[in-house]
């Protein structure tokens, strides 16, 4: 009902025709994506082979992808969509699903939105896109990938990332999170083999740049048996300028680069650990398993340390930054070169700020070479102006 008052009024309906009415009905709608979300086609699947909807570009529009799917003679009946956004190469990067009312001889021209509002356009924006992926590793005490419907896909860095088509590495995963400041989750399940090429001066598997928000986890947590992200030895594992978070993971064989081979945390990088492991990381200068950049900061919650290697600071070394530990362990770290200089077989503190509540730091050592030492701060070496625990340190401290 249209009243005077309502002179100035925008009322929207859809006309159905009377329950009597005859004759099939047709399609006509717009599906668009704006141009940073590097989609480049549609592709359209029906439940129900009564309908086959095409999308077509349409040439002339040059700000974003736009086009139209179109049919005619279609059935009257309810359709459910299933729309897969492309990028050039082919692989998915959005899925949509949507439910299509066809009338008995009308057009149906207008997307029905969740919130009740509709227009003839569906555009895709860049926080649309994907925000999950999944990584299919060897030997998954959970795989994810064979529940449901979704079959013994083999894992590949080609494939979309989805639960159905995991990716084979979290390298490939990283490379699809394309947007600052839009968080992205990738579960992981198996061991995850990342290769590394060595020719750089400062290798690294894993790349999350400054802006990018990260969480890596275990698909099953509460499965027993932690996912393994496996370095090769040619360079460090991680490499975090952004904001990373790790969940339930075990970090290990990084290698043949300067600072932190498990992970490298930026100057603007914040990581947030918890429930992981670092081992059998070896860094030719400082930080073995972890190393915090000046203005970085770390805060880490039931995790362990162990057994990686560093000229200082086995274990983790702390330059100007910040790190917050919560019953975690570190053990069995070595400093060591072949000189009496190493220091720091557990933890090196350069000048930054180290806490730690219900922690476990013991086991760890200097050497020279092959040649225990002592007095360099086997557990702790921290230098003047370090602050441990609230206390600042006057001169240089060393927990032996």
């Amino acid at each position: 009902t249209v009243t005077s008052e309502m002179e100035n009024e925008e009322v929207s309906f859809i006309l159905q025709p009377p329950e009597n009415s005859t004759g099939n009905g047709s399609v006509s709608l717009v599906l668009s994506a704006e141009t940073d979300t590097q989609i480049t086609t549609f592709e359209i699947n029906s439940d129900k082979s009564a309908i086959t909807l095409t999308w077509t570009k349409d040439d002339t529009e040059n700000s974003y992808t736009k086009g139209t799917i179109t049919a005619d003679s279609v059935p009257a009946g309810t359709y459910h969509l299933t729309i897969y956004g492309k990028k050039t190469d082919g692989v998915t990067v959005y899925v949509r699903s949507e439910t299509l009312t066809v009338w008995e001889g009308l057009e149906s021209s207008i997307w029905i939105f969740a919130d009740g509002s509709s227009s003839n356009e569906l555009k895709i924006k860049p926080d649309d896109l994907y925000s999950t992926f999944y990584v299919k590793g060897s030997s998954g005490t959970y795989n994810f990938y064979k529940e449901g419907v979704f079959g013994d896909v083999t894992a590949s860095d080609t494939n979309s990332g989805s639960i159905g088509y995991p990716l084979a590495t979290i390298s490939a995963a990283i490379e699809k999170c394309t947007i600052d400041n839009k968080p992205y989750t990738i579960y992981v399940d198996g061991t995850i083999e990342e290769t590394v090429d060595p020719t750089p001066s400062d290798p690294t598997a894993i790349s999350i740049t400054s802006g990018k928000n990260i969480t890596i986890k275990s698909v099953n947590p509460s499965g027993g048996t932690k996912p393994v992200i496996q370095g090769d030895g040619n360079g460090r594992i991680i490499f975090a300028s952004g904001t990373v978070v790790l969940e339930d993971l075990v970090l290990k064989g990084g290698g043949n680069s300067t600072l932190g081979c498990g992970i490298y945390i930026g100057s603007s990088g914040v990581l947030t650990m918890k429930n992981c492991t670092i081992t059998d990381c070896n860094a030719t200068i400082s930080g073995g398993g972890l190393y915090i950049a000046t203005n970085g900061s770390a805060n880490l919650n039931g995790c362990t340390i162990s057994k990686n290697t560093a000229q200082n600071g086995g274990g983790i070394y702390i330059q100007k930054g910040s790190v917050a530990l919560t019953d975690c362990a570190i053990t069995e770290n070595t400093a060591k070169d072949n000189s009496p200089s190493s220091k720091g077989g557990g933890i090196y503190l350069n000048s930054g700020t180290l806490t730690t509540r219900n922690c476990t730091i013991n086991g760890n050592v200097t050497k020279n070479d092959s040649t225990e030492t002592s007095g360099n701060g086997s557990q702790i070496y921290a230098v003047t102006d370090s602050v441990y625990n609230g206390e600042t340190f006057a001169a240089d401290k060393v927990i032996d």
